[in-house]
């Protein structure tokens, strides 16, 4: 919270961004050594306020992986809170894959489509 009770959205985004990057990491290092994978946060896009969250409440983040290129992945966050389903902040994160030995770009997994929720 800020000094007038408000909630910092820059925190937010920040927290969002490190799991995202959990998220990432998670499907990235799947079969693989990850020792030599590095993911760096490309870009944070379409972000959505669509209300102020209620404070009294637990802010819920949670995200997945929504998109992956070659040496890519898109991350669709959302942060809500324990009241409602509906998100009240949505983004997303564009990670891509290097690797730490040469600095190049790496391929990641591909997208697994298991569900139709997915």
């Amino acid at each position: 919270l800020n000094p007038w009770g408000m909630i910092r959205h820059g925190r937010v985004l920040e927290d969002l961004d490190a799991l995202a990057g959990n998220v990432v990491f998670k499907h990235c290092s799947a079969g693989r050594d990850p020792e030599d994978l590095l993911l760096v946060t490309a870009s944070i896009d379409r972000v959505v306020l669509s209300h102020r969250p209620n404070l009294k409440d637990d802010i819920v983040l949670n995200g997945k992986v929504s998109w992956t290129g070659s040496s890519s992945a898109e991350i669709y966050m959302t942060a809500t809170s324990t009241w409602t389903e509906k998100p009240w902040l949505s983004a997303l994160f564009t990670f891509v894959a290097r690797s730490k030995s040469t600095g190049r770009a790496i391929k990641i997994n591909p997208l697994k489509i298991e569900t139709p929720e997915d």
